[in-house]
């Protein structure tokens, strides 16, 4: 699921498409690309008439285009 490098960084809440529907989802702060949640029971029918889990992994989307004051936080978030 692509999330915003504000969502990874800060964290909050996302809507997630399942095979029921969409279901809301708090990012934690500071989730790394690939980072992998599991929906429990979220996922296809097994044969056994039980819902499997829907396994999700983290893509973090940066901008390809920086404002000149975005760039200018960046910096200064590098120099800590």
């Amino acid at each position: 699921a692509p999330i915003t490098f504000a969502q990874a960084a800060l964290g909050g809440e996302m809507r997630i498409n399942t095979v029921d529907g969409e279901v809301s989802y708090e990012v934690k702060p500071g989730t790394q690309t690939d980072t992998r949640i599991r929906l429990k029971g979220k996922g296809n029918m097994q044969a056994d008439g039980t819902r499997g889990n829907l396994i999700l992994n983290y893509n973090v989307q940066l901008p390809a285009n920086l404002s000149e004051r975005q760039k200018e936080l960046l910096q200064q978030m590098r120099m800590g």
